[in-house]
């Protein structure tokens, strides 16, 4: 891996975490710094930014290298996959002021001999300290197989801070022993020329067991959604959406389950489509976020059964980059009694088939609420769009898991 293709990517992150990434370069004028990526994955595989480490006290730095605290990135990062099953999907590091905004050979050879087999890809972004003194961020993305990576473009996801970051376990583990040091006073940059960094990535990247990655993620409250549209149902076939984001081996994590009655947007075929949803965050209304449609969901007033032909057709052509169907049915439970199940199944990709999958639920509180409007004009300029407000992040379990949120 070694010299970029002409395709462009897009690489989705808070603009609070793009300037902490700048200011923690400046601090180092004359060596390496860096940290850890950690985020979700959108239909058409680019990467979605939801926490972003700096350095840690117990890092390493030298004109040409960074590495990261093992001990912290262990800690914060099994906090931030068990508990929001979030991915480590790159990694970032400064070439300060060596007039190198590209992967050195010796970065491209570390993700190429690491590389994540299997997943949607590796993320790493160059920072680089220009002559006017502004700091520059150039995204590359990583793919299995190809000996070329992709460079990408950042799109901000606005002017407020990631919704993990509200989360008190995550903000806590983040601060314990992050590294504001500097080492401007120990300036002494070297001109060199045509600069080669060696080797700097921090650690070998998540790797998942393939056999375990049959899940599809959801808050319980979610399937509590599905469960009491079913049981109000009078015998009607009735469809709703399904928001959310994919995990680095492509499974869905769904963050919202729209109810069927709400308005929206037809869903294009385009694999880039964004369903428009406001956001409301502590009361202000944030236009463009949106969440990613992954799926959808269908209440089946017939007894329990597989995808048919008809809805696996409907499927593909509505989600050609792959999606999540879920079937609710009622059935007759061993005591005789009529319950409710509710069953997964993925299309892939290019994928004839679908695959069943195992709902495993999401361990906290969801941030994001749906709040319909209520057509009185009230906060909502006009839309008719369905508006969401964020859960007080003070609360005990304020959590939201991995999204497909996306500023336009």
């Amino acid at each position: 891996m070694g010299t970029h293709n002409a395709k462009h990517f897009e690489v989705y992150m808070f603009k609070e975490d793009v300037d902490m990434m700048k200011q923690l370069v400046l601090l180092h004028p004359a060596k390496e710094t860096g940290g850890n990526l950690f985020g979700l994955w959108s239909d058409n595989q680019e990467p979605v930014l939801h926490v972003v480490l700096g350095p840690a006290i117990g890092c390493t730095r030298t004109e040409v290298s960074f590495y990261q605290s093992i001990p912290y990135l262990q800690r914060v990062g099994k906090v931030l996959t068990e508990q929001f099953q979030l991915c480590h999907i790159g990694e970032w590091h400064s070439h300060h002021q060596l007039h190198l905004s590209e992967p050195s050979t010796g970065d491209s050879s570390t993700v190429s001999r690491n590389f994540p087999r299997g997943t949607c890809g590796f993320l790493l972004i160059i920072a680089n300290i220009i002559p006017n003194g502004n700091v520059t961020l150039s995204p590359y993305l990583y793919k299995e197989g190809r000996s070329t990576y992709e460079r990408g473009v950042i799109k901000l996801l606005g002017k407020y801070r990631s919704p993990f970051k509200e989360i008190e376990v995550i903000r806590r583990n983040i601060e314990t022993d992050e590294d504001k040091s500097t080492t401007a006073h120990e300036y002494r940059l070297r001109v060199r020329k045509d600069p080669e960094v060696k080797t700097n990535t921090s650690s070998r990247p998540d790797q998942k067991n393939q056999e375990e990655n049959t899940f599809a993620y959801m808050f319980e409250e979610d399937c509590e959604i599905i469960q009491k549209q079913l049981g109000l149902n009078q015998g009607t076939r009735i469809e709703g959406d399904l928001l959310g984001l994919w995990t680095n081996d492509n499974m869905p994590v769904v963050h919202v389950v729209l109810e069927p009655n709400i308005k929206k947007e037809p869903r294009s075929v385009s694999p880039n489509h964004q369903q428009k949803i406001t956001i409301q965050y502590r009361g202000c209304v944030v236009e463009g976020y949106s969440l990613e449609n992954i799926g959808k969901y269908i209440l089946c007033p017939n007894e329990q059964h597989a995808p048919s032909p008809e809805e696996s057709t409907s499927m593909r052509r509505e989600y050609p980059d792959g999606g999540i169907l879920i079937l609710a049915f009622w059935r007759f439970g061993t005591n005789g009694h009529k319950v409710i199940s509710i069953c997964p199944y993925l299309y892939s990709k290019g994928s004839e088939h679908y695959q069943p999958l195992v709902i495993e639920y999401l361990p906290h509180g969801k941030v994001f609420k749906q709040k319909i409007n209520d057509g009185n004009g009230e906060d909502n300029e006009g839309s008719d769009d369905e508006k969401m407000e964020v859960d007080d992040p003070d609360r005990a379990s304020p959590n939201f898991e991995q999204h497909k949120l996306v500023f336009q």
